[in-house]
């Protein structure tokens, strides 16, 4: 099976300045799982596909509208090197 999505949650010490040294927690999701992951308040969290035209279905339970209020972003590189990934 191959690996279709690279997602990593980090749960900051701190939001406005938080250190580069986080407990990181990976995840893996093949292209023949058919699963939901539920991530909780308080993560930061990023993906990356690694199959062309794969897909993720993203569900929120705040509305877009406070979604877009607590858009939170930092550097793609402070706690992972995504460049190490094989490319697509």
């Amino acid at each position: 099976m191959q690996e279709a999505f690279k997602i990593m949650l980090i749960k900051p010490d701190q939001w406005d300045n938080p250190s580069s040294i986080q407990t990181k927690e990976e995840c893996s999701i093949k292209q023949e799982d058919n699963m939901v992951l539920k991530i909780t308040s308080g993560y930061i969290n990023g993906f990356k596909t690694k199959v062309p035209n794969s897909k993720l279905m993203v569900l929120a339970d705040p509305s877009l509208t406070e979604s877009k209020l607590d858009d939170v972003r930092f550097d793609k590189g402070l706690w992972y090197d995504w460049t190490k990934m094989s490319s697509l």
